[in-house]
């Protein structure tokens, strides 16, 4: 049924009559009158009264359709700030931001615009996800995309940042030492000391050409005796004959060369027999050196002068005299205890022929009681009680034990594991390094030191009170 019809009057008949509203001629079916419509007030009312329906109708439907489209992007916009994705963007967006910030403040341009531009990159990205319309949302994954691919750019850049901005060019005579060793073709440098006795400083801008080239420059100079031949592609040491000894490291990512030089040991007459250690040790066959440490633990002296025969013949006469316990050797290296507890190491380099002789005195033991509180309640009892404690307090406790044979040693690791001290262990044959499993910030360390001596440290958090732990009583 056609509901777009109007009611007319017949000019002729006066009869009432039903017509379509778009139709301009009309026969009456009541007397035959043919007539021309002229639009009436009428007409124009129904018309009018037709198109507003048709138009409130097709706004409804308009209006339900973007209701839908609201609700649906409202639905996606809910679900996008619950997403990963938008966690990783927002998180980008920061993170670019804050290091664009912090390069910037490091005078680092390159690399804080490349940040900056990712940062840009990640919010827009968000911004699109949020605004744009359906049909043109995929472009927020577009730019992201952008933002990620600039890593590759912001790496290469970090592979050429200039470290050696950050310094001036200095005037090599400000050296102390910088009459001993070549100036090297840059100038510009870091100093890390620079003193009577050692000179330490980073070159910048010095290609792997130019560190080659410094090396050949120290041999030129007279570097050129090495201990054992110590050189590697990018280290080099060697001494000269006046016993000046230059280090140099090559760091290949940062451009930069490392230069070290050492002044020689200031020998003097040794005076051996007016010295406790000539009581314990035979007479060097060389009279120079210097008495590095001279205490009642220890003593340690330089002896210059030395050949390699030279120190294989003290090594045996130290060997004669009783130091055989415990002994290792390797190299140019050798220590070992003697029968009363003295304990010898020696070392030898051949580069500024030098021997390095360092003995420690037998320690002192006594009958001790381990602590009642504490961390140390945790760990088992060792089977001697002879010992000598170096550190008691509640979150630490270290105390070196006598009478413990390297099998006592391991078995009272075994006990230690058993006791809950497994987390993050290493084995290293002679020491043992593990934390608590029910507590990992403590650890322990148990070393078997040689001469039937082994050494137990725990400690835990200086933070913590450990006032409660308290020792079970078997």
């Amino acid at each position: 049924m056609n509901n777009n019809r109007i009611s007319l009057k017949c000019k002729r008949c006066n009869g009432t009559l039903t017509v379509d509203e778009g139709k301009s001629i009309l026969a009456c079916p009541y007397c035959g009158a043919k007539e021309l419509i002229i639009e009436s007030d009428a007409v124009t009312i129904e018309k009018i009264k037709a198109d507003t329906q048709k138009t409130i109708e097709h706004e409804r439907l308009k209006s339900e359709e973007n209701q839908q489209i609201r609700e649906e992007e409202k639905e996606y916009r809910k679900k996008f700030t619950k997403s990963k994705f938008f966690k990783f963007l927002t998180t980008a967006a920061t993170a670019t931001l804050i290091i664009s910030v912090l390069m910037f403040a490091l005078d680092e341009t390159l690399l804080g615009i490349i940040a900056l531009l990712q940062a840009i990159c990640f919010g827009a990205s968000i911004v699109m996800a949020l605004c744009l319309k359906q049909e043109k949302r995929f472009l927020h994954f577009f730019v992201a995309f952008i933002g990620i691919l600039l890593v590759i750019p912001m790496l290469k850049a970090c592979g050429h940042v200039d470290n050696s901005k950050k310094y001036e060019k200095i005037n090599w005579d400000i050296l102390v030492l910088g009459n001993k060793i070549p100036e090297t073709s840059s100038k510009k440098i870091d100093i890390q000391y620079n003193n009577n006795e050692s000179l330490n400083i980073d070159v910048y801008d010095t290609s792997k050409q130019d560190y080659y080239k410094y090396i050949q420059n120290c041999k030129e100079k007279g570097y050129t005796i090495q201990d054992d031949n110590y050189s590697t592609d990018t280290a080099y040491e060697a001494y000269n004959d006046d016993g000046y000894c230059v280090e140099l490291w090559y760091n290949d990512s940062g451009k930069y060369m490392s230069v070290e030089v050492t002044t020689p040991t200031p020998i003097s007459d040794l005076e051996w027999d007016k010295h406790s250690i000539s009581a314990i040790l035979p007479n060097p066959k060389s009279d120079k050196g210097l008495y590095k440490i001279e205490n009642d633990e220890k003593t340690i002296v330089i002896i210059g002068n030395v050949s390699a025969d030279n120190f294989i013949e003290y090594l045996n006469e130290c060997i004669k005299s009783g130091f055989t316990v415990n002994s290792e050797k390797n190299d140019n290296n050798y220590s070992a205890y003697n029968q009363t507890g003295y304990n010898l190491n020696l070392s030898y380099n051949s580069g500024n022929k030098e021997m390095t002789i360092s003995l420690n005195n037998p320690m002192e033991f006594s009958e001790i009681t381990f602590p009642s509180t504490g961390v140390s309640t945790i760990l088992p009892l060792p089977k001697s009680t002879s010992g000598s404690i170096s550190c008691n307090y509640d979150w630490a406790f270290s105390v070196y034990i006598e009478n413990m044979s390297e099998s006592d040693y391991k078995a009272y690791v075994q006990e230690c594991v058993d006791a809950g001290f497994v987390k993050d262990s290493s084995d290293y044959g002679d020491s043992y390094w593990a934390d608590y499993e029910k507590d990992d910030d403590i650890c322990i360390n148990i070393s078997y030191k040689g001469n039937d001596v082994v050494y137990i440290d725990i400690s835990g958090s200086i933070n913590k009170d450990y006032s409660s732990y308290k020792r079970k009583v078997n």
